[in-house]
């Protein structure tokens, strides 16, 4: 039986201090100077930029013509102008599409469906051998749409694998060996990789071609790393050699454990993001019941040193306890939260999908609380997004104003200045 779609709720006044584009992360495998990204060249998953006040303006996006909002559905912001990109469910059979929304004329945004059902179908069954209708979670953005050479990258599920989509050229297969049975290989060439995408989840490209990847049913923090050498100047993709996927982090045991790559654990990492402190952020669903419920930090090789900086992870937000709780660091509690956006002056945003509010954590003063409300307690009986731990997406525009998917309710609400 389908489940009944809530009502769209009031958006209630929330917030202070969101973002427009920065972006500072960087690393390669080899010997090579820093380069931070472009200016929010990580679209959605990004260091999204300098500090914004916003609200009480709030707008629920009308219902879209050309696309449906699925379970799975998630965004990311263009590069460039207040343009969105979402993957969503093509109308005319329930399969996976994306579109493109414009809204830089204001209300109701122009939709441009940049994929169908029938693109995606072509693809699996061309390469996979695969008939079942693809389904798509996690969009990045390697470069935007309308300059005739956009692409994104986009996670199919069906087929456990990762697609591109490149302005003028369509769908191809990028990342994965297609198959409906999600398994996992250990480092391995990028088209034999193996993935398990059971929950949404995000790709979250690096500036140097990397893009990491949230295997959420292997319980790891995967990377793909395309083929460079060193040159002259910098790293430069060869012809002859090979792409790759790695375990970036993870054992693959169900659990919240922190430490070196060896011991790092994670209960469905489904959120991740670049801090402009130069960390990933892992989101924890926790729906293996291992832990979770926690934002976590990996401190991974960001300088040129590839051999003898180690990986390392910690918690910074969150007890594990699913709740609502304001608090310091990990002495707060989070509702299996969403992935997460960041601010240039240390501030993550995201929203507990278990109680439909807002969070935010202050790299700072690690603290945890719920902006807008005077306590979290008082947030948690105006939930804003709704509260049956469904998938949430939140991405910022290079134009300053915050969206928020609540694909539960099939909604999209835009934050901006007043």
């Amino acid at each position: 039986m389908p489940r009944r779609r809530p009502p769209v709720p009031a958006v209630p006044v929330v917030l202070s201090a969101l973002l427009a584009s920065c972006a500072d992360d960087s690393f390669t495998p080899f010997v090579a100077p820093l380069e931070p990204i472009p200016p929010n060249a990580g679209g959605a998953n990004g260091c999204n930029g300098a500090e914004l006040s916003f609200g009480p303006g709030s707008t629920v996006i009308p219902v879209l013509t050309t696309i449906q909002i699925g379970p799975k559905s998630r965004i990311a912001a263009a590069t460039d102008g207040e343009k969105l990109y979402l993957t969503g469910l093509d109308p005319s059979d329930g399969g996976a599409a994306v579109v493109e929304l414009d809204f830089t004329g204001g209300g109701a945004p122009a939709e441009t469906v940049l994929a169908s059902s029938a693109d995606f179908q072509q693809v699996l069954s061309s390469v996979g051998g695969i008939t079942t209708l693809a389904e798509v979670s996690g969009i990045a953005v390697l470069q935007s749409f309308g300059g005739g050479s956009g692409v994104l990258v986009v996670m199919e599920h069906t087929s456990n694998s990762i697609l591109t989509l490149v302005e003028g050229a369509g769908l191809s297969h990028f990342i994965g060996e297609m198959d409906e049975t999600g398994e996992y290989t250990a480092p391995t060439t990028s088209g034999a990789a193996r993935f398990d995408f059971q929950e949404p989840g995000d790709l979250c490209p690096a500036g140097d071609g990397r893009i990491f990847i949230s295997d959420t049913g292997n319980d790891r923090v995967r990377v793909y790393i395309p083929s460079m050498t060193a040159g002259d100047g910098g790293p430069v993709i060869t012809a002859t050699a090979l792409n790759f996927v790695a375990t970036h982090a993870g054992t693959g045991t169900v659990a919240s454990v922190d430490g070196d790559f060896d011991a790092t654990a994670f209960d469905t990492p489904w959120g991740l993001s670049v801090s402009c402190g130069g960390q990933l952020l892992v989101s924890e669903a926790g729906d293996g019941g291992g832990g979770g419920h926690r934002l976590r930090g990996v401190l991974k090789f960001f300088g040129n040193d590839f051999v003898d900086l180690p990986i390392e992870s910690s918690t910074l937000a969150g007890d594990g306890t699913p709740a609502t709780v304001e608090g310091e660091g990990v002495l707060a509690s989070l509702a299996r939260p969403s992935p997460a956006v960041t601010t240039a002056d240390g501030v993550a945003y995201w929203v507990d999908t278990l109680t439909g509010v807002l969070r935010r954590f202050d790299f700072g003063t690690e603290t945890v609380d719920c902006p807008g409300f005077v306590d979290c307690a008082s947030a948690v009986t105006l939930p804003i997004f709704s509260t049956t731990g469904g998938n949430v997406s939140l991405a910022i525009s290079s134009e300053g104003a915050l969206y928020v998917l609540d694909s539960e309710a099939g909604f999209l609400v835009r934050f901006a200045d007043p």
